[in-house]
């Protein structure tokens, strides 16, 4: 069960315990090993299950330590986006930015339309509206979808790529009833419990009915 757990990997292209910090890139000198390095995909798959699901995820933050040295866009930008969301899940925007600051040049210069897409979005949940700083860069269509508020259009481009947690999530920033109510039902029949009630918890924060 892995929820297709990036995006980029749904469309063929950490989250960290509380009170984590993110290291800043290049911070980290010790040995990177093929083992090691081949581990961080587990591992990410592993830290989002336990973000969204309100298990352990402490699995993200150990890929993050793996990945970071090692300077590969991929590995790193995927880490860096999964202690992004374990922020957002756990209502810390100021976590959320220090995550995506600490690979946002990375991401910018090297980072593909996915990566750059997830961490835009996490960005714009955090309150952070930079976006208008990387136009020059392709942000893939769902994302870009996201940012722009078109919850609708985002999670039909979700679907179509056949990824219900993120068509799930899109529709939960949309203002219409019945999305709202197919984005809560979703994240409850993935087993998405924290994402869930990360979820109910923003909707209470902008006053919209939580569906019953």
């Amino acid at each position: 069960m892995s929820w297709n757990a990036t995006p980029s990997a749904a469309a063929g292209g950490s989250a960290s315990s509380r009170g984590t910090r993110v290291p800043r890139i290049g911070s980290i000198c010790r040995p990177i090993t093929a083992a090691t390095v081949s581990s961080v995909n587990a591992l990410m798959v592993l830290g989002r299950l336990g973000t969204r699901t309100g298990t352990d995820p402490t699995a993200a933050a150990e890929a993050w330590m793996v990945a970071e040295p090692s300077g590969e866009p991929q590995r790193v930008l995927i880490c860096a986006a999964g202690l992004a969301e374990a922020a957002w899940t756990r209502d810390d925007p100021d976590d959320v930015r220090r995550s995506v600051d600490a690979v946002w040049m990375l991401a910018v210069e090297r980072g593909g339309p996915w990566y750059l897409g997830e961490l835009l979005w996490w960005l714009h949940c955090a309150g952070d509206t930079r976006s208008g700083s990387v136009t020059a860069q392709p942000v893939a269509e769902p994302f870009a979808l996201m940012v722009a508020g078109d919850a609708a259009a985002a999670a039909s481009s979700w679907e179509t790529i056949g990824n219900p947690f993120w068509a799930a999530l899109a529709r939960s920033a949309s203002d219409d009833p019945d999305d709202l109510r197919a984005a809560t039902t979703g994240l409850e029949a993935l087993g998405a419990t924290a994402t869930h009630a990360a979820v109910v918890r923003d909707l209470r924060r902008r006053r919209t009915p939580v569906p019953r």
